[in-house]
Protein backbone atom coordinates (compact mmCIF):
# COMPACT_ATOMS: atom_id res chain seq x y z
CA UNK A 1 0.00 0.00 0.00
CA UNK A 2 2.92 2.35 0.66
CA UNK A 3 3.94 2.75 -3.03
CA UNK A 4 0.33 3.83 -3.81
CA UNK A 5 0.34 6.37 -1.00
CA UNK A 6 3.59 7.90 -2.23
CA UNK A 7 2.33 8.06 -5.84
CA UNK A 8 -0.95 9.63 -4.79
CA UNK A 9 0.94 12.02 -2.46
CA UNK A 10 3.10 13.32 -5.29
CA UNK A 11 0.06 13.91 -7.52
CA UNK A 12 -1.88 15.83 -4.88
CA UNK A 13 1.21 17.82 -3.88
CA UNK A 14 1.76 18.94 -7.47
CA UNK A 15 -1.90 19.87 -7.80
CA UNK A 16 -1.77 21.89 -4.58
CA UNK A 17 1.28 23.78 -5.78
CA UNK A 18 -0.64 24.57 -8.95
CA UNK A 19 -3.54 25.88 -6.85
CA UNK A 20 -1.23 28.21 -4.93
CA UNK A 21 0.37 29.36 -8.19
CA UNK A 22 -3.04 30.15 -9.72
CA UNK A 23 -5.81 32.31 -8.34
CA UNK A 24 -6.01 30.28 -5.12
CA UNK A 25 -9.62 29.23 -5.75
CA UNK A 26 -11.24 27.34 -2.87
CA UNK A 27 -13.28 25.35 -5.37
CA UNK A 28 -10.09 23.96 -6.83
CA UNK A 29 -8.93 22.85 -3.38
CA UNK A 30 -12.21 21.03 -2.74
CA UNK A 31 -11.98 19.32 -6.13
CA UNK A 32 -8.47 18.06 -5.38
CA UNK A 33 -9.52 16.78 -1.96
CA UNK A 34 -12.35 14.88 -3.65
CA UNK A 35 -9.82 13.36 -6.07
CA UNK A 36 -7.59 12.30 -3.15
CA UNK A 37 -10.50 10.74 -1.24
CA UNK A 38 -11.66 8.81 -4.30
CA UNK A 39 -8.12 7.58 -4.94
CA UNK A 40 -7.91 6.39 -1.33
CA UNK A 41 -11.18 4.50 -1.67
CA UNK A 42 -9.89 2.77 -4.78
CA UNK A 43 -7.08 1.26 -2.74
CA UNK A 44 -9.55 -0.62 -0.52
CA UNK A 45 -9.71 -4.03 -2.17
CA UNK A 46 -12.13 -6.72 -0.95
CA UNK A 47 -10.28 -9.35 1.11
CA UNK A 48 -11.63 -12.78 2.00
CA UNK A 49 -12.66 -12.83 5.65
CA UNK A 50 -13.04 -15.74 8.02
CA UNK A 51 -16.23 -15.97 10.01
CA UNK A 52 -15.83 -15.72 13.78
CA UNK A 53 -18.18 -17.87 15.86
CA UNK A 54 -18.94 -15.38 18.61
CA UNK A 55 -21.58 -17.63 20.16
CA UNK A 56 -19.00 -20.36 20.73
CA UNK A 57 -16.60 -17.84 22.28
CA UNK A 58 -19.30 -16.48 24.58
CA UNK A 59 -20.07 -19.99 25.79
CA UNK A 60 -16.42 -20.58 26.73
CA UNK A 61 -15.58 -17.19 28.27
CA UNK A 62 -16.51 -17.01 31.96
CA UNK A 63 -14.18 -14.45 33.58
CA UNK A 64 -14.96 -10.73 33.67
CA UNK A 65 -11.68 -9.92 31.96
CA UNK A 66 -12.44 -12.39 29.18
CA UNK A 67 -15.92 -10.96 28.69
CA UNK A 68 -14.44 -7.47 28.47
CA UNK A 69 -11.99 -8.57 25.79
CA UNK A 70 -14.78 -10.34 23.93
CA UNK A 71 -16.80 -7.10 23.91
CA UNK A 72 -13.82 -5.31 22.41
CA UNK A 73 -13.54 -8.01 19.77
CA UNK A 74 -17.21 -7.56 18.87
CA UNK A 75 -16.68 -3.82 18.48
CA UNK A 76 -13.62 -4.35 16.28
CA UNK A 77 -15.48 -6.86 14.10
CA UNK A 78 -18.40 -4.45 13.78
CA UNK A 79 -16.09 -1.64 12.68
CA UNK A 80 -14.37 -3.94 10.19
CA UNK A 81 -17.73 -4.99 8.75
CA UNK A 82 -18.79 -1.34 8.32
CA UNK A 83 -15.51 -0.51 6.57
CA UNK A 84 -15.85 -3.54 4.30
CA UNK A 85 -19.38 -2.48 3.42
CA UNK A 86 -18.29 1.11 2.79
CA UNK A 87 -15.21 0.36 0.68
CA UNK A 88 -16.05 -3.09 -0.68
CA UNK A 89 -17.48 -1.87 -3.99
CA UNK A 90 -16.01 0.16 -6.83
CA UNK A 91 -16.52 3.93 -6.25
CA UNK A 92 -18.12 6.03 -9.01
CA UNK A 93 -15.79 7.58 -11.53
CA UNK A 94 -14.85 11.23 -11.05
CA UNK A 95 -16.71 13.53 -13.39
CA UNK A 96 -13.99 16.00 -14.26
CA UNK A 97 -16.31 17.68 -16.75
CA UNK A 98 -18.49 18.89 -13.90
CA UNK A 99 -15.64 21.09 -12.71
CA UNK A 100 -15.19 22.91 -16.03
CA UNK A 101 -15.87 26.58 -15.63
CA UNK A 102 -15.48 26.30 -11.85
CA UNK A 103 -11.77 25.51 -11.73
CA UNK A 104 -8.86 26.86 -13.69
CA UNK A 105 -8.59 24.86 -16.94
CA UNK A 106 -4.87 24.21 -16.51
CA UNK A 107 -5.38 23.00 -12.96
CA UNK A 108 -8.27 20.76 -14.02
CA UNK A 109 -6.24 19.28 -16.86
CA UNK A 110 -3.32 18.62 -14.51
CA UNK A 111 -5.56 16.95 -11.92
CA UNK A 112 -7.25 14.75 -14.53
CA UNK A 113 -3.90 13.78 -16.06
CA UNK A 114 -2.31 12.93 -12.71
CA UNK A 115 -5.37 10.99 -11.59
CA UNK A 116 -5.39 8.93 -14.78
CA UNK A 117 -1.68 8.19 -14.32
CA UNK A 118 -2.15 6.66 -10.87
CA UNK A 119 -1.52 2.90 -11.02
CA UNK A 120 -1.97 0.23 -8.36
CA UNK A 121 -0.05 -3.02 -7.83
CA UNK A 122 -1.79 -6.37 -8.11
CA UNK A 123 -1.47 -7.09 -4.37
CA UNK A 124 -0.14 -10.56 -5.04
CA UNK A 125 1.30 -10.65 -1.52
CA UNK A 126 -2.25 -11.06 -0.19
CA UNK A 127 -2.58 -14.35 -2.03
CA UNK A 128 0.75 -15.52 -0.60
CA UNK A 129 -0.31 -14.53 2.92
CA UNK A 130 -3.64 -16.31 2.54
CA UNK A 131 -1.88 -19.47 1.37
CA UNK A 132 0.45 -19.27 4.37
CA UNK A 133 -2.42 -18.85 6.81
CA UNK A 134 -4.37 -21.69 5.18
CA UNK A 135 -1.35 -23.94 5.69
CA UNK A 136 -1.15 -22.88 9.35
CA UNK A 137 -4.84 -23.58 9.88
CA UNK A 138 -4.48 -27.01 8.25
CA UNK A 139 -1.51 -27.78 10.50
CA UNK A 140 -3.48 -26.65 13.55
CA UNK A 141 -6.38 -28.88 12.55
CA UNK A 142 -3.98 -31.83 12.32
CA UNK A 143 -2.60 -31.05 15.78
CA UNK A 144 -6.13 -30.97 17.16
CA UNK A 145 -6.78 -34.43 15.72
CA UNK A 146 -3.56 -35.77 17.20
CA UNK A 147 -4.45 -34.28 20.59
CA UNK A 148 -7.87 -35.91 20.56
CA UNK A 149 -6.31 -39.27 19.75
CA UNK A 150 -3.78 -38.87 22.56
CA UNK A 151 -6.56 -37.88 24.99
CA UNK A 152 -8.44 -41.08 24.13
CA UNK A 153 -5.30 -43.15 24.72
CA UNK A 154 -4.61 -41.51 28.08
CA UNK A 155 -8.25 -41.90 29.13
CA UNK A 156 -8.12 -45.62 28.40
CA UNK A 157 -4.84 -45.92 30.28
CA UNK A 158 -6.29 -44.07 33.27
CA UNK A 159 -9.40 -46.27 33.29
CA UNK A 160 -7.21 -49.37 33.22
CA UNK A 161 -5.11 -48.11 36.14
CA UNK A 162 -8.26 -47.29 38.13
CA UNK A 163 -9.68 -50.72 37.42
CA UNK A 164 -6.45 -52.38 38.59
CA UNK A 165 -6.11 -50.26 41.72
CA UNK A 166 -5.62 -52.34 44.89
CA UNK A 167 -6.65 -51.56 48.47
CA UNK A 168 -7.20 -53.14 51.91
CA UNK A 169 -10.20 -55.11 50.61
CA UNK A 170 -8.39 -56.48 47.57
CA UNK A 171 -8.03 -60.27 47.55
CA UNK A 172 -5.41 -62.43 45.88
CA UNK A 173 -8.00 -63.46 43.33
CA UNK A 174 -8.61 -59.79 42.51
CA UNK A 175 -4.89 -59.29 41.91
CA UNK A 176 -4.71 -62.37 39.72
CA UNK A 177 -7.69 -61.17 37.71
CA UNK A 178 -6.20 -57.72 37.23
CA UNK A 179 -2.63 -58.93 36.68
CA UNK A 180 -2.72 -62.39 35.08
CA UNK A 181 1.00 -62.19 34.35
CA UNK A 182 1.71 -62.06 38.11
CA UNK A 183 -0.37 -65.21 38.65
CA UNK A 184 1.51 -67.02 35.90
CA UNK A 185 4.87 -65.94 37.37
CA UNK A 186 3.94 -67.10 40.88
CA UNK A 187 2.69 -70.46 39.62
CA UNK A 188 5.96 -70.97 37.74
CA UNK A 189 8.01 -70.14 40.85
CA UNK A 190 6.02 -72.64 42.91
CA UNK A 191 6.30 -75.38 40.29
CA UNK A 192 10.08 -74.87 39.99
CA UNK A 193 10.62 -74.40 43.74
CA UNK A 194 12.14 -70.94 43.35
CA UNK A 195 11.49 -70.02 46.99
CA UNK A 196 14.27 -67.44 47.26
CA UNK A 197 13.52 -65.54 44.02
CA UNK A 198 13.28 -61.74 44.32
CA UNK A 199 14.36 -61.93 48.02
Amino acid sequence: VQPQRRTRGRSVAEARRAVRASSGSLVGGRMLRAVARTAARRTALPVARRQVNLAALEAKVTSDEGKSELSRLKMALGEAALLAQKYGSEPPAIDFGAYKGKVDDALLALAEKEYAAVSYPAFAELDAAKAEYDALFAEAAGKVGESKTRIDELTKQMNTMVAKKVGPATTVEDVYEAYPDIEAEIDEEIDTHQWAKDV
